[in-house]
């Protein structure tokens, strides 16, 4: 067992941020990337899930076995225990591997609701891009771009520096996962492990089936 993916993309899902995840940003860092490393990369995000899949030790096995987390934080994101979770399992290794870029964090939000532990990582800024209407063959599109070719090298730096896969954060990760599994059932809430979590600045709802 080794590493699948070079990059773990971490988002919240929305019917209208979704297709910027998937069809923007992760298509043009897939084209960067294959360029600074010669060779094209492979980028998780949800859609690799295929149907029928346990998805929660799907979950667990992909970001178990990627190289480096990406995670795009939103408002949003930090109201998902799944995002949480994912980050928190990430920050766990970083932990071990301190002299490593295990997180690239890019921020598409204002921000105030990052940990502190991840906010001492320089982010990347994609404020400005975060536009549910974007439109390829614009300026701002071209700068969308000009932004994800400056953070490609940043990314591929972390792919290659990347620890040695240690096959025991598989059962940690997939483990994880059954447990957040089981607390939007009805089980108990799976508290994060290396994070200190701000308030959310709205109630939180039910727990619910959803990623």
């Amino acid at each position: 067992m080794d590493y699948q993916f070079d990059v773990f993309i971490s988002y919240r899902r929305h019917p209208e941020w979704t297709p910027w995840t998937r069809e923007h940003f992760r298509n043009l860092l897939d084209a960067y990337l294959t360029q600074d490393l010669s060779v094209q990369p492979s980028i998780f995000v949800d859609e690799h899930i295929e149907p029928g899949a346990d998805w929660p030790q799907r979950l667990g096995d992909s970001i178990a076995r990627a190289r480096v987390l990406l995670p795009i934080f939103s408002g949003d994101y930090f109201g998902s225990e799944w995002c949480l979770h994912e980050l928190d399992l990430m920050h766990a290794r970083l932990l071990r591997f301190p002299d490593k870029i295990l997180i690239v964090p890019v921020v598409g939000h204002d921000g105030k609701l990052i940990p502190a532990e991840i906010a001492r990582l320089q982010p990347a800024d994609f404020l400005q891009f975060r536009n549910t209407d974007l439109q390829r063959r614009t300026p701002r599109y071209e700068q969308f771009a000009d932004a994800v070719q400056r953070l490609a090298p940043v990314v591929a730096s972390a792919i290659v520096a990347a620890p040695a896969f240690d096959p025991a954060w598989v059962p940690e990760c997939r483990d994880r996962f059954d447990q957040v599994y089981a607390a939007h059932c009805g089980g108990p809430t799976v508290p994060v492990t290396t994070l200190t979590l701000k308030p959310l600045p709205f109630p939180t709802r039910p727990p619910r089936v959803s990623m």
